[in-house]
C-alpha cells in the first residue's frame, strides 16, 4: 500500500449550503482495451488521484461499498483507514 502525494488536507463538505459530503470512492487503473495494472485507488476526492501509469486511466467503480469490501477482505480495513486519514491510498494487486 502507498499513500498518494496529496498536499492539501481532505476537505469535508456537508450537503447543507456547501455541496455534497465527500465519501470514499474506489478507482481502478485501466488501459484503452480494458487491460489493468492491478492498481486500485481509494480516495475521498477524485482530485487526490495520482497520475495513472503510462497509457492508463483511472476509472471509478460506481457500485463501491467500503463495508462490503471490508467484509470480503478484512485486511483492507487498514487501507481504507489510511485513505480516510490521508485522502488517498493505493493498493497494487497482482
Amino acid at each position: 500500500m502507498s499513500v498518494c502525494d496529496y498536499s492539501a488536507e481532505p476537505e469535508m463538505r456537508w450537503a447543507e449550503g456547501e455541496g455534497e459530503m465527500n465519501r470514499l470512492q474506489k478507482f481502478v487503473e485501466r488501459g484503452a482495451y480494458g487491460e489493468g495494472t492491478g492498481r486500485h485507488a481509494y480516495v475521498l476526492q477524485s482530485r487526490a488521484l495520482p497520475k495513472p501509469s503510462e497509457g492508463m486511466e483511472w476509472h471509478q467503480v460506481e457500485k463501491f461499498s467500503a463495508a462490503e469490501e471490508v467484509f470480503e477482505n478484512p485486511g483492507l480495513k487498514a487501507v481504507l483507514k489510511t485513505a480516510i486519514e490521508k485522502g488517498c491510498a493505493i493498493v497494487a494487486r497482482g
